[in-house]
């Protein structure tokens, strides 16, 4: 069972990402605590040094705006010294940037609430014809940013302006480590029946985009409704039609930090190597390289082609970028 509600901005109410994050903040010990400011000091000076680094680097082996080479050194170096739960501390929820973007827009927030407290936040009209389920990016670990939320609103203005009756629903799923697969694929299925089901949503009027692990989770939850998943917490989805479309940004389908373009980009891009498996060590619960815990569900390129033959979407759409850690994954 699964309930429509209106969020109330007053009520003080939040979803089980919140909770589940708040939880995991908990957790974290004083020494813990105090560690960050050691942390944030390296990664600072590192930070300021590459403003002089980059000078004597091959150009080929950064980016060609030097602000953004050293914008991606911070974050870079951030996710590499910090632990998942330290990166939780700094990290405002996924509800809270929701709603702060809500506020500087005028907009009343409003959200799906499913019956185990997963949320997912209307952006834009919610009568809308066509609604874009957006899954969010961070490694299943980082909550969205206000860039994030924000960067759907402003989809969801282009595409009314374009003359399309269009509005975004953006699921706040839980985050790694206090929430592992196959939780994520969880809220999705369970979203997708309620959208389905009570709201009477034909998939016809749903497109499902996502970056990075969000594209991931596009692709596990495809891969469920053609190939149930075999943990039972996750609900059978059965579709009277295929989606309309899929548009996959930088999807992460693969755990494989050996690839060519690890080294290639490694300045680049704000993943790395360290970076990424640390964060799909949390996802999957499972150190590097994950024996045992990878499956079709979770690492797409471990399937075959077969695998994909009667994909429930009429179009897909693929965006990777040729500096990006992932690209050889993806092409």
């Amino acid at each position: 069972m699964t309930t429509n509600k209106t969020a109330d901005p007053q009520s003080g109410s939040k979803g089980s990402s919140y909770h589940s994050q708040k939880a995991t903040v908990a957790d974290l010990s004083v020494l813990e605590k105090l560690d960050l400011l050691p942390a944030i000091v390296g990664v600072l000076a590192s930070t300021v040094l590459s403003l002089f680094t980059g000078v004597w680097k091959a150009k080929e082996r950064r980016p060609q705006n030097y602000y953004r080479f050293v914008a991606l050194t911070g974050l870079r170096n951030f996710v590499s010294r910090t632990s998942t739960r330290q990166q939780h501390f700094v990290s405002p929820p996924t509800d809270d940037a929701y709603e702060l973007v809500c506020k500087k827009r005028g907009q009343i927030p409003k959200s799906e609430i499913l019956s185990d407290g997963t949320r997912a936040h209307w952006i834009g009209d919610n009568n809308a014809e066509k609604v874009v389920l957006n899954f969010h990016g961070g490694g299943y670990v980082m909550p969205a940013s206000e860039f994030m939320v924000e960067f759907m609103f402003q989809v969801v203005d282009f595409l009314n302006k374009k003359g399309k009756s269009a509005s975004c629903l953006f699921l706040a799923y839980d985050l790694a480590p206090g929430a592992v697969y196959p939780r994520q694929l969880q809220q999705a299925s369970s979203l997708i029946n309620h959208l389905t089901q009570n709201l009477h949503l034909s998939p016809q009027n749903i497109i499902l985009t996502g970056d990075s692990a969000g594209a991931n989770l596009a692709l596990s939850l495809l891969s469920h409704i053609n190939h149930p998943h075999p943990s039972p917490t996750i609900p059978r989805v059965e579709l009277p039609s295929p989606f309309l479309g899929l548009v996959l940004i930088s999807p992460w389908v693969s755990f494989d930090t050996t690839l060519p373009s690890f080294q290639e980009n490694e300045f680049k891009d704000c993943v790395s190597t360290p970076g990424g498996k640390k964060w799909s060590g949390a996802f999957l619960s499972c150190p590097w390289p994950h024996e045992g815990a990878k499956d079709n569900y979770n690492e797409a390129l471990r399937a075959p082609a077969s695998w994909w033959e009667g994909l429930a979407v009429d179009e897909i759409c693929v965006l990777c970028g040729s500096e990006e850690v992932l690209r050889d994954g993806i092409v």
